[in-house]
């Protein structure tokens, strides 16, 4: 669970409604473990009524995704853009387990697309953990 320690001198820090700290400018949010904007794209393939779907790998440093470690999602929440900047396709990003990898899947009603750009990939451990 998180929870923020009282560690800086000075600053901010925000208390919730039972007061208890939320917020210290002085601690640390989190320790990145690794992170990459590497992807290599590896194939593409009909997914029935939905369109097409492009899949990639991302090149991260290899290992299992600790228990104590987070992905942090929000650069794949929002739709990605095609490479004519008109349309965009859907994203859908997973950690595969038995093979330690990232992997991205770029969903839409066109052709098939190479290169999706360099969204960040960031894993990271919260305080204390």
């Amino acid at each position: 669970m998180f929870a923020t320690k009282a560690n800086g001198n000075y600053g901010m820090r925000i208390w919730g409604a039972n007061g208890q700290l939320v917020f210290d400018t002085g601690a640390t949010p989190v320790t990145v473990t690794r992170a990459s904007n590497s992807w290599s794209y590896v194939s593409y393939g009909a997914q029935g009524p939905i369109g097409t779907a492009t899949y990639y790998k991302c090149n991260i440093a290899s290992g299992p995704l600790l228990e104590d470690e987070y992905f942090m999602i929000n650069p794949f929440s929002r739709t990605m853009l095609a490479p004519n900047n008109v349309t965009s396709m859907n994203a859908g990003i997973r950690w595969v387990y038995t093979s330690n990898e990232l992997s991205l899947y770029a969903i839409g009603s066109r052709a098939n697309w190479y290169d999706i750009g360099a969204p960040g990939a960031v894993f990271a451990r919260l305080p204390g953990s």
